[in-house]
């Protein structure tokens, strides 16, 4: 269990929960301030301590949550997926954890001599409120890191296709330049079959060696160029 502790809480900084902590104590304080004051006037003095709890406590569990479903989005899970599950895992426990707080600590709940003495469906609702209003703002949160997602590796894709095609057109330059070297002057063939065609007339003997040379030139050339062919479509 400590070791399954650790993988989940691995690669968090203080750098990155304080400023979780800064975001979501921001988002708190803008949706508090968003309650009109009648309902301000219904909930018990003490439910303001509960709505930033259950938001710092999202904003907790949200860093590792994240960081995890980016660990399994590198290994293939569908973005969506992920990213939900994390801030699924993240309200759930910021909300289970902010609910025994309250019962213990605030008397939210009808067993506790010190109760709110709230009904049953008023307490529900003021969780199934915050709970809410948590996830709206936690769903567009998850579409921009989904959107972030998506850029990196769609800008991911066309590096690797931009190099993909310098590499292809480095390959086709190299293979031209090996079939122009390989190939033959036609002038050298024509003056080669002419001097052996004069020494024919003159001195046999002079007339194979120089026909053995052409040959051999000629074998080079072929086999370079069959070489030259086969790197460029490589």
């Amino acid at each position: 269990m400590l070791k399954g502790a650790r993988l989940f809480w691995n690669g968090v900084t203080w750098r990155k929960l304080l400023s979780a902590q800064a975001v979501a104590a921001a988002l708190a304080l803008l949706q508090w301030s968003g309650n009109d004051a009648a309902f301000k006037a219904t909930v018990p003095s003490t439910w303001i301590l509960v709505h930033f709890t259950q938001w710092a406590l999202s904003a907790l569990f949200i860093v590792p949550a994240t960081l995890r479903a980016d660990d399994a989005v590198k290994r293939g899970a569908r973005p969506l997926w992920a990213y939900s599950l994390a801030m699924a895992i993240s309200v759930l426990a910021a909300l289970s954890i902010t609910a025994a707080i309250a019962c213990a600590a605030l008397g939210y709940g009808r067993a506790w001599s010190h109760g709110q003495n709230l009904p049953p469906e008023m307490m529900l609702a003021l969780y199934v409120k915050s709970t809410a209003e948590m996830c709206f703002t936690g769903g567009l949160a998850l579409l921009c890191r989904i959107n972030h997602h998506l850029a990196r590796q769609a800008l991911v894709y066309i590096q690797d296709m931009e190099e993909r095609r310098t590499l292809l057109e480095e390959r086709l330059t190299d293979s031209r330049l090996a079939i122009a070297e390989a190939q033959m002057d036609p002038k050298d063939l024509i003056r080669a079959l002419a001097n052996i065609k004069s020494d024919l007339e003159h001195s046999a003997r002079s007339a194979d060696g120089k026909l053995d040379e052409l040959i051999v030139k000629l074998r080079r050339a072929m086999t370079r160029t069959v070489v030259a062919s086969e790197t460029g479509m490589a």
